[in-house]
């Protein structure tokens, strides 16, 4: 995935706690420079970015996203 550091970039974080654990695993957050683009789709080429592993810890985060957590986790800002 390559992405600029939009409204999403958050939730991301919180979940994978740093771009150095996003970046191991194929999440890069990027500028909106094409050759900074560029660099990163080309980066998503090397094969360990498609190993079972990877596609998993990339989809785990969206699990928090299903409709059954989304009212607790709106509860828990909320709260902060």
């Amino acid at each position: 995935m390559v992405s600029t550091r939009t409204a999403g970039y958050k939730f991301l974080l919180d979940h994978y706690l740093s771009e150095i654990n996003m970046k191991d695993i194929g999440i890069f957050f990027v500028s909106d420079d094409s050759t900074e683009i560029s660099a990163a789709l080309r980066s998503l080429q090397d094969k360990k970015f498609w190993t079972a592993d990877c596609i998993e810890r990339r989809i785990e985060c969206t699990e928090s996203l299903s409709p059954e957590n989304i009212p607790s986790q709106l509860l828990f800002e909320l709260e902060r």
